[in-house]
């Protein structure tokens, strides 16, 4: 049994490891491309992507630059918070 759990517990550190790598192996592999509106978007996309909702429209920083409001116009209409330094979640309104 804890044959078992060691090998478990090396293949999810292995994968863990190879993950990291890829990630950094990327990053710098990510090149500014121009769309047709004239602004710059990097591909592939970098850091933390969170799911605001199924048509954003618009997005607001706050005036401390904390914070970034999405509203979302799509089936479920909504209004998000998001933690602008780390992108992560900080709360809805439907």
């Amino acid at each position: 049994m804890q044959s078992h759990v060691r090998s478990s517990l090396s293949k999810a550190g292995c994968l863990c490891l190879v993950s990291a790598l890829l990630l950094t192996a990327t990053a710098g592999m990510a090149q500014s491309r121009r769309l047709v509106t004239g602004k710059s978007i990097f591909w592939p996309p970098l850091g933390v992507r969170q799911n605001v909702g199924s048509l954003p429209m618009n997005i607001v920083l706050s005036p401390d630059g904390n914070y970034a409001l999405v509203s979302d116009m799509g089936f479920d209409q909504s209004l998000t918070a998001i933690n602008a330094r780390t992108g992560g979640f900080v709360s809805n309104v439907d």
